[in-house]
């Protein structure tokens, strides 16, 4: 065999630390790519053999700039179709229906975009407990109120969740004293 008998394919990899998230959706295995122009890289999750990517980086209605994958406390998504993810640079909830990306024409049709609740700016580790209940973890550091809460969208209201009922603290220590800081 010659180099002239051999064909050059479209190949990919998966590299060490450049996906920061993955799951299941039906018969794909999904990651989250950082170390790619696209976020999202499709694998069939038997075989893992690559079947796409889509989810360019950027700031535009279909693009995504740091996303994450809403947890849930259920086995299946409340909407099968639909997976929601919050953008936690770009302050928007997308949805995106896995069942039409496979087609670029069909992008505008397969990401939904919504502006996220300004009670939901920086927060992470959002878990979906109903349409309308979410859990989630405060990142601003030092906030006198907790760093866990229950937030209800359709109220608009945010219910902060005592850490540590065990131990009496001033409220402003208790954010060393969860990482193990205290000074």
């Amino acid at each position: 065999m010659t180099s002239k008998d051999l064909e050059v394919v479209d190949t990919t990899s998966i590299w060490d630390g450049c996906y920061k998230s993955a799951f299941i959706y039906d018969s794909y295995l999904v990651l989250i790519a950082a170390c790619d122009e696209y976020f999202f890289h499709v694998y069939d999750k038997h075989s893992l053999e690559f079947r796409g990517k889509f989810g360019l980086k950027g700031r535009g209605p279909y693009d995504f700039y740091m996303p994450f994958p809403f947890r849930t406390n259920t086995t299946t998504n409340i909407n099968d179709s639909i997976h929601e993810f919050y953008d936690l640079n770009l302050r928007k909830i997308k949805g995106i229906n896995f069942n039409k990306t496979g087609n670029n024409e069909e992008l505008s049709e397969s990401i939904t975009t919504k502006d996220q609740d300004v009670n939901l700016f920086e927060c992470d580790m959002l878990n979906k407990l109903t349409e309308s209940k979410i859990a989630g973890h405060d990142i601003n550091i030092g906030t006198t109120d907790g760093m866990f809460f229950i937030y209800d969208r359709e109220t608009k209201k945010k219910e902060w969740i005592d850490y540590m009922p065990n131990f009496k603290m001033e409220p402003e220590y208790r954010w060393q004293a969860y990482y193990g800081e205290i000074i």
